[in-house]
């Protein structure tokens, strides 16, 4: 394999006949391998256990939200909660994961409580100046070797100005990337959107460099469509080497978050067809049960709400139940039929499939 040197200029022609390595991912088709990834989200979402669920995973070897992980050491800045709030954190995610405490030692953890954790400032200059905390911990975590470093959150470890387009390229290109070649390893660094970041969707604050500089972003929220308040959305918002339509919907039960439902690496065919075979399973079930789906929104039997509980349509939000109930009438493979009882006058609609053989193909496509 061919390495190259900082700062090396390279010409294809020395590349000739060579193979290129295959991209690494420390959660495929979400978090690259070797890069940063920026995490947002607003407060009391959950983030920090978010974080610390996916350091469990890799020190363990336990799928993440139902993904599965590099396994490899770890370690984690946590600067907004004590020792005492991670430990009840942790005895929460390893009762979930069945792991014992012993099973977690490839896991170091450092509370920022009670100590400055600011990893670069800007006092002398635009440049910034790392602080004597990122050699202190390279030194005391270099037997250790940690392959990820999550950094909770950005408003702790980052003293520069966040609009200030060369303090975010400087802390991102010259501090958290020192931790990305100290030892190849991944860096996740959390942080908190502006109001206008919530607003408009694209949780980020700041300068743009926030977004530009990394090489994969995430984006916990709440979903609209949700009246759960357990229920979050993480969602891409930028991948340098795949598709940001893509999201992973989580539930917090015991003290953990659990995954729902997944769409990393699924293409939008794929997806539109899943939640086209819920909503057509779900239908039949109610059919069953001697209940009639209803087609319009305001009516207290509209099919995708009565659907979103049910065990057919799990996962599924009702807003993709909305867009496949549209694509299945488009198609006509479903229709808005007038009951055949009482006078005309009086007869009432509901959803019935009208073609079958192509609900029962649609049907049989199960992802997972």
């Amino acid at each position: 394999m061919t390495k190259f040197n900082p700062g090396e200029f390279v010409n294809p022609s020395m590349l000739e006949g060579l193979t290129p390595p295959k991209r690494e991912w420390f959660v495929e088709g979400m978090i690259p391998h070797k890069a940063v990834t920026l995490l947002s989200g607003d407060g009391g979402l959950g983030k920090s256990l978010l974080m610390q669920q996916l350091l469990t995973s890799a020190a363990t070897g336990k799928p993440w939200l139902g993904m599965e992980v590099m396994q490899c050491n770890v370690f984690g800045l946590f600067c907004e909660d004590p020792n005492e709030e991670l430990w009840r954190r942790q005895q929460d995610i390893c009762n979930s994961y069945s792991v014992k405490m012993k099973d977690c030692d490839s896991f170091y953890w450092l509370s920022g409580v009670g100590i400055d954790p600011v990893l670069m400032n800007f006092q002398n200059g635009d440049q910034g100046s790392l602080t004597d905390l990122v050699d202190d911990m390279l030194h005391r975590l270099y037997a250790h070797g940690p392959m990820l470093f999550v950094f909770d959150t950005a408003s702790d470890v980052f003293a520069g100005d966040e609009n200030k387009r060369i303090h975010v390229r400087n802390f991102i290109n010259k501090c958290l990337n020192k931790f990305v070649q100290a030892n190849d390893a991944t860096v996740i660094l959390t942080s908190h959107p502006s109001r206008a970041g919530m607003y408009d969707g694209s949780g980020i604050s700041g300068s743009t460099a926030w977004n530009n500089s990394v090489r994969s972003r995430l984006y916990l929220t709440r979903p609209d469509d949700e009246k759960n308040s357990n229920v979050r959305v993480l969602q891409m918002k930028k991948s340098n080497y795949g598709s940001v339509e893509q999201e992973v919907r989580v539930i917090w039960e015991n003290g953990v978050f659990k995954g729902l439902e997944n769409t990393i690496g699924q293409n939008p065919e794929d997806r539109e067809a899943k939640a086209e075979s819920a909503y057509l399973h779900a239908l039949q079930k109610l059919h069953e049960r001697g209940q009639r789906a209803l087609v319009h929104r305001n009516q207290a039997n509209y099919g995708p709400k009565l659907m979103k509980n049910m065990q057919e349509t799990k996962g599924v939000s009702v807003s993709r139940l909305e867009q496949a109930q549209d694509s299945l009438m488009n198609k006509e493979i479903i229709a808005n039929v007038e009951d055949k009882e009482g006078p005309p006058s009086r007869r009432k609609h509901h959803i019935q499939i009208i073609q079958p053989e192509l609900a029962d193909d649609i049907m049989n496509f199960r992802l997972f």
